[in-house]
């Protein structure tokens, strides 16, 4: 049974920077100050999990007036899974919910593909963050399914 909450407790926020810390710091050698920048107060936050075993987690933060997703990571083993996109859909509708036209994404040049196939569109250009490029993306409102969560027009 896979579920997917927002982050209340210790717990989670401990489970949560374990996949983090496992995924960006072990596996992409981003620096543990850039990927925890202390904005995760300001954030909601999710995690994901396969019966009792967290996989996946994600933020999303206040950005000039919109949401911006970000630190979407998924242990590797359960990768390919829709894990990522769970959590991604989850915090979707958390902004649309609270009135954001659109949510954006700063995309790993190589999970573009993952955030088009849920409806980002890019909306910038391509800059280096840890090393590592970035494409500006966005979600709009209009393209989300409250339904299902992707892109189907209804």
């Amino acid at each position: 049974m896979v579920r997917g909450r927002l982050i209340h407790t210790p717990e989670d926020f401990t489970a949560a920077f374990r996949i983090r810390q496992s995924v960006f710091q072990r596996e992409q050698g981003v620096p543990a100050e850039l990927d925890f920048d202390g904005r995760d107060a300001e954030s909601l936050l999710v995690l994901v999990l396969e019966e009792e075993t967290p996989v996946a987690t994600a933020r999303m933060l206040p950005e000039n007036g919109e949401w911006l997703i970000g630190r979407v990571a998924v242990l590797p083993e359960y990768r390919g899974q829709e894990y990522g996109s769970f959590a991604v859909r989850i915090l979707a509708e958390q902004a649309f919910s609270r009135g954001a036209a659109r949510v954006l994404v700063n995309a790993q040049e190589g999970a573009a593909g993952f955030y088009r196939k849920l409806g980002f569109t890019a909306c910038g250009a391509p800059f280096a963050e840890a090393g590592i490029t970035h494409i500006p993306m966005q979600w709009e409102k209009k393209d989300f399914c409250g339904k299902c969560g992707h892109p189907c027009g209804v």
